[in-house]
């Protein structure tokens, strides 16, 4: 599930999340953290978990060196939103019996 931009905090012991635990087995993220210059990835599977940095959003660079960026790498543009640029959250749910469409519209909910 990819969105542009920051997902809301959402509580824990909300009772949509425990639906989605319970068929969930890993979970990886791309997260914003407190440094909204550095990209993270969060993982995790079972009682595992890890965070770690994964470089600068292109977004942080000069606007000449964007533009020079997104003529060597066309697919740059496809993503590039024009408020976060390559900002975004990228979630990857793996697990068994899990609803895709309604864990999309879920997500998307948090975003109202």
């Amino acid at each position: 599930h990819v969105k542009a931009g920051p997902y809301p905090n959402v509580a824990k012991d909300d009772p949509a999340a425990d639906d989605y635990n319970r068929n969930l087995t890993e979970i990886r993220e791309e997260v914003e953290a407190n440094n909204r210059d550095m990209s993270f990835l969060f993982e995790q599977a079972g009682k595992q978990k890890q965070l770690q940095e994964t470089g600068l959003w292109y977004a942080t660079a000069s606007e000449e060196e964007i533009a020079e960026m997104k003529e060597r790498e066309p697919a740059l543009e496809r993503d590039w939103d024009p408020v976060y640029g390559d900002r975004m959250i990228k979630l990857v749910f793996i697990g068994r019996n899990l609803d895709r469409e309604a864990l999309a519209r879920d997500l998307d909910d948090c975003l109202e």
